[in-house]
């Protein structure tokens, strides 16, 4: 890789490999997206982990931290337990003069509607880290960086500068998505402090962009991450009860059995966590410089939004709504 910071133009390519290799690796690195495209599909705007095994978990936290992708992008993050199961598959992406690191990520990332640009990220602490740019099958830029801490910094800059929505206003899709992945990754993290984002195409903090007010958007984002936090129905079920455990309530125990044939009791108390879950989501986003957060939360338009919010949340989780008259809040 070149020097940080170098940017090429069509007479420097003659510093990469000759065109017919730097096709071979575009080539690859579409494949890798392109065998992946159903799933990718789904997560728009953010990046699908191939395999992820427990010592990989800090730095796979660490990436969902500090990458910010833009809407509609497709991106595979292949972990280093993922190269080595799919070495012959994926030799073709790397030109190493030896063994590839050990502990090497790669994330490729592409935008559908940006059918030539393509980015090329590899992660290492054991020797370069860089970020490949290519265009139409060629190499247009290359940063190479003598830490992962230092690759990182710079990451979201290049990604943005060469895969940002095209249209100067966007679409309110791309905003929620936008948004929601952001979400996801604040849910993934367990905080949002000084976690990377573009506050102008972000709803919680410009809500006028999708034409909703703070307490539309406040309540949507909390349904948003109490689903990040909750797959089903028995990942809720368990946490309600763990939660009795740890504090030693001997309160009365959820279950499935009961939920399905509506108990009462247990019903109201899948209601009551599901609003303290969106309460406690309430206290870590509030702390987020520049959120527009509703400024009156003991208002009717808030409590109800709440509320309605808790009930359409139990809903999706039972497949029923709780008995007319059952509060979240009691």
């Amino acid at each position: 890789m070149t020097e940080s910071g170098d940017l090429f133009d069509d007479d420097d390519f003659s510093a990469f490999m000759d065109p017919a290799e730097e096709k071979q690796v575009v080539q690859a690195l579409r494949g890798l997206l392109y065998s992946a495209e159903s799933l990718t599909e789904q997560i728009p705007g953010r990046f699908l982990t191939l395999q992820a095994e427990d010592e990989e978990y800090d730095e796979l936290v660490q990436l969902y931290e500090q990458i910010d992708l833009p809407p509609d992008t497709s991106a595979i993050l292949l972990t280093p337990s993922a190269y080595r199961d799919t070495v012959e598959t994926t030799s073709s992406l790397f030109f190493w003069d030896d063994t590839p690191p050990e502990d090497l990520f790669i994330l490729v990332i592409a935008d559908p509607t940006l059918e030539e640009t393509l980015i090329h990220i590899t992660l290492t602490h054991q020797s370069l880290s860089g970020i490949d740019v290519y265009k139409a099958d060629r190499k247009f830029l290359d940063y190479s960086y003598t830490s992962v801490r230092d690759c990182l910094i710079e990451v979201n800059k290049i990604i943005w500068l060469f895969l940002k929505p095209k249209k100067t206003v966007w679409s309110v899709a791309q905003i929620e998505q936008y948004t929601e992945n952001w979400l996801f990754r604040g849910a993934f993290r367990g905080q949002f402090v000084d976690l990377p984002v573009h506050g102008e195409f972000n709803y919680l903090f410009s809500p006028d962009r999708v034409g909703r007010t703070p307490v539309e958007t406040c309540v949507r984002a909390l349904s948003m991450l109490v689903r990040y936090e909750y797959e089903g129905l028995e990942d809720l079920i368990d946490t309600v009860n763990d939660l009795q455990m740890d504090l030693d309530i001997s309160g009365l125990l959820v279950t499935r059995d009961g939920i399905e044939k509506q108990a009462l009791e247990m019903e109201q108390e899948l209601l009551s966590f599901i609003a303290l879950s969106m309460d406690q989501w309430v206290t870590v986003l509030a702390a987020v410089d520049g959120v527009t957060w509703p400024t009156d939360r003991t208002g009717i338009e808030y409590s109800s939004a709440m509320e309605a919010t808790a009930r359409a949340l139990y809903q999706s989780y039972t497949g029923h709504l709780p008995p007319e008259g059952f509060r979240p809040y009691t």
